[in-house]
C-alpha cells in the first residue's frame, strides 16, 4: 500500500513538472515567432522601399508564400522572377535556410526570360520545402492584399496547431 501512494506521488509530480516545462517551451517558441515576423517584417519593408511595392506575383503563378520566400531570398524582383539575381533582404541564416539549394545558378535552370515560365519552373525544382517556417515547422502567412481592407500587409504565425480561427485555434502568432 504504502509503494502504490510513493509510486502515485511521484507519478504526480512528475505530470507537474512535465506540465510546467511544455508551457515554458510554448513561450519559448511564441518568442522566437515573434522575432522572426519582425524580422521579415523589416525584409519587406526593405523590399517595398526598393521596388515601391510589396512582393506580390504579378503572373499569379506563385502563392503568396512563395512569393514571399523568393522576395525576400533575392529570387524575386521587380522586373520579374529569377532576374535579375538580388542580394536578399534579410539574413536567410537565422532561418536555417541554405542559400545554394535554392539559387538558379547551383540548380543549373535554363532561363527562358518569359517571367510566368521561369516562375513556374523554378517552383516545380523541389522548392515546397524552402519557406519561412514557424518554430512548429509551419510556414509564415503572408497576406499582402489584406481580407480587412488595409493598404499594408501582414505576416502571421498559425501557432501550433497550423489553425486559424478562435476558440483553440486562437494561439496565432502576429
Amino acid at each position: 500500500m504504502e509503494l502504490l501512494v510513493v509510486v502515485s506521488i511521484i507519478g504526480i509530480l512528475i505530470g507537474i513538472t512535465f506540465r510546467g516545462a511544455s508551457h515554458v517551451m510554448d513561450g519559448q517558441a511564441r518568442k522566437k515567432a515573434k522575432a522572426e515576423i519582425e524580422m521579415l517584417k523589416v525584409g519587406v519593408h526593405e523590399y517595398r522601399r526598393v521596388f515601391g511595392h510589396y512582393p506580390m506575383c504579378k503572373s499569379k503563378t506563385c502563392s503568396a508564400n512563395e512569393v514571399l520566400f523568393m522576395a525576400l531570398a533575392g529570387l524575386h524582383g521587380d522586373v520579374g522572377p529569377l532576374s535579375p539575381r538580388l542580394k536578399p533582404f534579410l539574413n536567410l541564416s537565422h532561418f536555417n535556410i541554405d542559400k545554394n539549394k535554392f539559387d538558379p545558378i547551383q540548380l543549373k535552370l535554363k532561363e527562358t526570360h518569359d517571367p510566368t515560365t521561369d516562375t513556374l519552373l523554378f517552383v516545380k525544382t523541389d522548392l515546397k520545402n524552402l519557406a519561412f517556417l514557424d518554430p512548429w515547422n509551419n510556414e509564415y502567412v503572408y497576406d499582402h492584399t489584406r481580407q480587412d481592407g488595409l493598404s499594408d500587409f501582414r505576416i502571421h504565425s498559425l501557432g501550433p496547431d497550423g489553425k486559424g480561427g478562435e476558440g483553440f485555434d486562437a494561439d496565432n502568432v502576429e
